[in-house]
């Protein structure tokens, strides 16, 4: 596991693969150094509520797609059997979500597939504009449903992984009661990308149990 350089106000440091990213200025964070999508990655995630026997492995495809507007990247997550379960069988395919992440745009998702329903963002749901402050919102207006992302906080970073992380940014994503997602809560640590997130209607938070990073050519 990569050491970290967490984010310090006032000071700004360079983006570098697993390294920093997540720097304060007096304009905000810069939220694109907490959504890194280089090299080959992968997260393991564990549900707090304990009767879920399943675990959420995420996958990176580090190829992006061709001819778009953004940048952008394919997260595949499936669910994988933990041993608590005996009864649990194979793997399931869980979502595909398609991302992007730059200082110009911000934090994007622009289509999330998940039980057969696929669902196109036009425009692309903004998780995070390109600087932020504590406190400060983005909002969306896509498919009918207005969201809005409120950068809640800079807290300790509710993993299972390790207890050294204390600076996740906390992301709140409201969809005024249409139960879509993402609406949740999401935590995301400079370097490694999102480490723990709630979904409205999930039972307990999914925190990171282990991560691999491998630097791309």
């Amino acid at each position: 596991m990569r050491g970290l350089w967490p984010a310090r106000w006032g000071v700004l440091v360079a983006l570098a693969g697993c390294g920093p990213g997540g720097a304060y200025s007096y304009d905000g964070y810069v939220m694109e150094g907490y959504f890194p999508f280089d090299g080959e990655r992968s997260w393991e995630f564990i549900s707090t509520d304990t009767t879920v026997g399943r675990k959420i492995v995420s996958t990176l495809d580090s190829t992006p797609e061709d001819g778009a507007s953004h940048t952008i990247y394919t997260i595949t997550s499936t669910r994988e059997c933990l041993d608590v379960d005996p009864d649990c069988k194979g793997t399931e395919l869980l979502r595909d979500v398609r991302w992007s992440a730059d200082q110009t745009d911000g934090v994007l998702i622009h289509s999330w597939d998940e039980g057969g329903t696929n669902t196109t963002f036009d425009p692309p749901l903004q998780l995070a504009l390109p600087r932020m402050a504590v406190g400060e919102t983005a909002e969306t207006q896509t498919n009918g449903v207005t969201y809005t992302s409120t950068f809640q906080a800079i807290t300790d970073c509710p993993v299972q992984w390790t207890d050294a992380w204390t600076e996740c940014v906390q992301l709140v994503v409201d969809d005024g009661g249409a139960g879509t997602a993402p609406a949740g809560t999401w935590f995301a640590v400079s370097g490694y990308n999102v480490v723990a997130f709630q979904l409205t209607g999930d039972t307990g938070q999914w925190e990171l149990l282990f991560a691999t990073y491998v630097e791309g050519e």
